[in-house]
């Protein structure tokens, strides 16, 4: 069974799908950061890893604006 996700990933999380459901592109690990107030991308960035290891999110090494929600939770 999958670990429960964070009160903290869960903000990041629902932003993402939010962002993405309102703009039609994914927001950058700075934007994400900024929302969520996380002053360190790198912080951010260990959030977001977590999330696409748990199968929440995908995205493509080295390209911006490519983060994906792979499956949505309740």
């Amino acid at each position: 069974m999958p670990k429960p996700i964070t009160e903290r990933r869960r903000k990041i999380f629902d932003y993402i799908c939010n962002h993405i459901e309102q703009k039609n592109y994914s927001p950058t690990v700075r934007e994400i950061g900024d929302h969520v107030g996380l002053a360190s991308s790198s912080t951010t960035q260990s959030h977001l890893n977590r999330l696409k290891a748990d199968g929440y999110v995908t995205w493509e090494n080295g390209k911006p604006r490519t983060l994906r929600v792979l499956k949505y939770t309740s």
